[in-house]
């Protein structure tokens, strides 16, 4: 048998005797349903040659001496030999695709049949380039009795390639995930986990095998389980992340926050299929964060102190003269008591001078009340300074009855309020609405609109109403601080939120008033819009969730 390079026949190949094959005319197409007689071998092996030349991947075979007899165009062309064999041994083709193999190794292969052998090394390709192949050996019978091979050659080295690079990322996702300090973790709807990394493990002390299938609600307090439920409920494939800020605990007198970044994946049908979520330790940034606005409170207490100082002064010369009034009375009663001692007789001697006893027995009892109301006025003032300007430590929320807030708030600006105009008032609902939140927070955001209604007025006649009302829905309770001012223009409305943002730049304003406000709304689960009116001036809506139903949800 000679050698060729192609299995595809050619003239030389056909025996005396045999035709050309003719397509079938409409005759012979009715005689039989085969176009060629069964007893034509020449065209099968034709056909058969024409399969294997188009194959897609390398053919070669080789004869029993080892000798090769043909090898197909995917061969020839992946070791760039043109029409002509690539080698004229099957050991030496081996050897071709397979540098590294040693001939002992290279005839194991041959003789392990029925098995794909993916070489160690690369091959070079006939442009230089490293190509990756995969070798597949068959026995074939040769009409001598004698055993040749078939070696079938696959090209991967798209899909090499394609490995390495994926185990590549996979190598990067690895490190960045275990080797950063961000706690990482993938759980399903019902917060059940998933994987959890290093860092998270660290975290909330547990195994790599024991993180898996612990339920996030059960390593955080329940507050912190809400704010994580009601986070994975706002996602959806419109808005697949959320973030939620967790108060994990304390540790050496400090707040340790956890601020939890969700992302949501979702099947084609809209449903939550699992969520990733990345947690990074803000700690230093939330206390930064609470002395700050700390210290805008601070500034705040400065500018109510000065009206303060008025209303603290009037109570107290009312006490300094009910007191000398009280001094001047004491004399006659102290001397009519010893003379009803003596005589036991109600009305004071017939000669006595200045007040009677039954004078000084009916004005006393008013006196002392004027001081006790006096005395409660102060009272009430420096109590309500001073929890205003107290640290909020940031301990949790607690029951908060927003009708009380309303009225601290509108307390500690009445002098403001006095200066600014002549026609406040306040509309509270008697429901006596309840929310979860932090009292000085709460009053702070009041105080900051009520400081901004009375700066927007244009004169005393300017009227502010606050008032407070349960939303249509009935799941949250509405405070609304109206004002008849200048208004706010229609293209600032959207910013005034944003921190430094400010139309009172030239009169002062620092533009952090609004945004700690909304910040502050945000953190109890509420909003803070800003309306226009339809006449003059603007409203502010802060919109905060009941207490009863923060606690739905849950499962």
């Amino acid at each position: 048998m000679t050698a060729r390079s192609s299995i595809f026949p050619t003239a030389s190949d056909r025996r005396p005797g045999d035709r050309p094959h003719q397509p079938a005319g409409p005759a012979q197409a009715s005689a039989s349903a085969c176009p060629v007689p069964a007893s034509d071998p020449s065209f099968f092996a034709a056909q058969a040659a024409l399969f294997y030349e188009r194959l897609p991947h390398g053919l070669a075979l080789s004869d029993p001496d080892g000798r090769l007899v043909c090898a197909n165009r995917a061969l020839r062309r992946l070791l760039g030999t043109g029409e002509s064999l690539p080698e004229p041994t099957l050991a030496g083709l081996i050897a071709r695709l397979c540098p590294a193999v040693t001939p002992v190794r290279a005839a194991a292969m041959a003789a392990a049949t029925q098995r794909w052998h993916t070489p160690n090394h690369p091959m070079i390709g006939p442009s230089g380039q490293a190509l990756h192949v995969r070798l597949l050996f068959e026995s074939v019978p040769f009409p001598d009795g004698r055993t040749g091979h078939t070696l079938t050659v696959e090209d991967t080295t798209s899909h090499k390639t394609a490995i390495d690079a994926w185990r590549r990322r996979q190598t990067q996702y690895r490190s960045l995930v275990e080797g950063g300090a961000d706690a990482m973790c993938r759980f399903l709807p019902d917060l059940s986990l998933l994987y959890a990394n290093a860092p998270f493990c660290r975290l909330f002390g547990l195994s790599r095998r024991g993180a898996v299938g612990k339920s996030l609600l059960s390593l955080v307090s329940l507050e912190a389980g809400r704010a994580v439920v009601d986070a994975v409920s706002a996602l959806s494939p419109r808005q697949p992340a959320g973030e939620v800020d967790l108060l994990l605990g304390y540790a050496d007198d400090r707040p340790r926050w956890l601020r939890l970044t969700v992302r949501g994946f979702f099947y084609r049908t809209g449903h939550l299929k699992d969520c990733q979520a990345v947690g990074a330790d803000v700690s230093d940034h939330k206390l930064a964060e609470d002395r700050f606005i700390h210290a805008s409170r601070l500034v705040s207490l400065g500018a109510l102190v000065s009206g303060v100082a008025h209303e603290v002064s009037n109570p107290n010369q009312a006490i300094a003269l009910n007191a000398r009034l009280c001094q001047d009375l004491w004399e006659p009663v102290a001397e009519a008591a010893a003379r009803l001692a003596q005589a036991a007789a109600m009305p004071g001697s017939p000669g006595a001078r200045g007040p009677t006893l039954a004078d000084a027995l009916a004005d006393m009892p008013a006196l002392l009340a004027d001081m006790a109301d006096c005395s409660g006025r102060i009272a009430d003032i420096v109590s309500e300074l001073k929890e205003f300007g107290s640290h909020d430590d940031g301990s949790g929320f607690a029951p908060v009855a927003v009708n009380d807030a309303v009225r601290a708030a509108a307390r500690l600006m009445r002098p403001t309020l006095k200066r600014s105009t002549r026609r406040f008032s306040l509309r509270l609902c008697r429901e006596g609405p309840v929310v979860l939140g932090r009292r000085q927070r709460l009053e702070q955001v009041l105080v900051n609109l009520l400081e901004n209604a009375c700066l927007a007025l244009p004169n005393q006649d300017a009227p502010i109403v606050v008032e407070t009302a349960l939303a249509p829905e009935g799941d949250a309770v509405r405070v609304l601080v109206r004002d008849a001012g200048t208004g706010i223009a229609p293209g600032d409305l959207r910013r005034v939120t944003e921190p430094f943002f400010t139309t009172r730049r030239g009169q002062g304003g620092t533009g952090l008033g609004l945004s700690i406000s909304h910040k502050i709304a945000r953190e109890h689960g509420g909003s803070l819009e800003l309306l226009p009116n339809a006449g003059p001036g603007v409203t502010a809506v802060v919109a905060l969730p009941l207490a009863g139903l923060r606690q739905e949800g849950l499962p």
